[in-house]
């Protein structure tokens, strides 16, 4: 048995691997999640060493952990039973984009009439790239992102940018937008999925943190499902202001799933900050994930000043009830 392809395997298997010593791979128990469990290379056999652990008292062999796993180092090219390319099932045929390609293909040249609009993106930090990437268009209220499953586009996220409109932003009517996660083709075959709300922060951080967004702060069953059938190991989300309770339901979903999770408490939105700190964080949310650390990360101590709050708030009603 090649040790790359098992290495690989617990990878994919998503037990990760801590460090590889003396032919050992020393990673988190596949049954107890206990830090010490080691797998030797050659023998084939691991031990964990957590006693009350059932791979304490019955080392498991190679074959009883592809049984756990649901698939061996050499099969399905490292993807969890049940990965194919029509996951989900493909949907009805291509729909529509309302207006005209915001940057187009001229003579040999990109050029757009509408420069009102690409100043608007890039100061979302769009490059022209993304613009031309993405298919962006443009119908005179709204600019859309047309979002792809395949070759065909299956939803689009409209963005007033008039202020007129009742609704900011407007979706194709009878999508599933909680259904889909934006660009998945590409992202199923990450290692690592960064998760935002808005689709202009998502491309824009696409490339720097593997980034996408699941349209909100929801994470639904379909959702979940996709991302625990794909080749992601680890997720970081950075959703806005105020969605802890949502970000730590949807860890805690994943994990149920076998993906590990981790959150970041973010005031405002994360295009409200630098983009370097952003890039941080969101890689210190995937190192906590791939150890099983920490649920949730607080650079800025929003968790602590709000129970300090808390904690006054509690003070005065108090004294209020001892006069």
């Amino acid at each position: 048995m090649n040790r790359s392809n098992i290495i690989a395997w617990f990878h994919r298997a998503r037990w990760g691997v801590n460090a590889v010593e003396h032919d050992e791979i020393q990673t988190n128990c596949p049954k107890c999640g206990y830090g010490n469990f080691y797998f030797n290379l050659n023998k084939l056999v691991g031990y964990c060493h957590k006693a009350r652990c059932e791979y304490h008292h019955t080392p498991p062999t190679l074959e009883d952990m592809e049984e756990l796993a649901g698939f061996g180092p050499n099969d399905f090219g490292g993807y969890r039973v049940g990965v194919d390319d029509d996951y989900p099932p493909r949907n009805e045929p291509t729909i529509d984009m309302p207006g005209d390609l915001v940057i187009q293909h001229i003579d040999g040249q990109l050029q757009t009439r509408y420069p009102d609009v690409v100043e608007y993106l890039k100061k979302r930090h769009l490059t022209t790239h993304d613009i031309v990437r993405f298919k962006l268009t443009y119908d005179g209220t709204r600019v859309y992102v047309p979002v792809y499953q395949g070759e065909n586009i299956i939803n689009y996220v409209g963005r007033d940018l008039t202020n007129k409109e009742k609704k900011k932003y407007l979706y194709y009517p009878g999508a599933k937008t909680s259904e889909w996660i934006f660009g998945w083709d590409e992202c199923k075959d990450w290692e690592r999925l960064t998760l935002v709300e808005n689709t202009f922060v998502s491309i824009s951080f696409r490339n720097r943190i593997q980034c996408s967004t699941n349209f909100g702060s929801s994470l639904s069953d379909a959702q979940v499902t996709m991302i625990s059938k794909s080749n992601v190991m680890t997720v970081a989300i950075l959703w806005d202001e105020n969605t802890h309770r949502a970000a730590n339901k949807a860890v805690r979903k994943l994990y149920d799933h076998g993906v590990r999770a981790c959150y970041a408490l973010i005031p405002g939105q994360p295009d409200d900050h630098d983009r370097g700190k952003i890039e941080e964080i969101a890689e210190q949310c995937h190192r906590e994930a791939a150890k099983g650390g920490k649920k949730f990360i607080d650079p800025w101590g929003i968790a602590r000043d709000k129970y300090k709050q808390d904690l006054k708030d509690r003070q005065v009603v108090m004294r209020r009830r001892n006069r």
